[in-house]
């Protein structure tokens, strides 16, 4: 599980959209990555690269016994006021 997760730096509007087709997030490259993972893990000590402040995504997949038939579920994990 650990490794089929997909991470975006940059702005997407809401969380809906990191899901939605044709929408910002089919217009943006998801980067595949590995959890754990550190979003900034070089940018603070990398003169090529100006450190990141702002929002990062990160979006995976599994399958789950849905209550609720032909319906999506969605689990919002924002981490808020670190």
């Amino acid at each position: 599980m650990s490794e089929r997760w997909e991470y975006y730096r940059g702005d997407l509007g809401s969380v809906w959209e990191a899901w939605r087709g044709k929408a910002a997030s089919d217009n943006v490259a998801w980067d595949k990555v590995a959890m754990p993972h550190c979003f900034n893990a070089f940018d603070a000590v990398d003169p090529d690269h100006a450190y990141y402040q702002g929002p990062d995504w990160y979006r995976t997949t599994f399958a789950t016994q849905n209550p609720f038939p032909g319906c999506r579920l969605a689990l919002d994990g924002a981490i808020q006021g670190r």
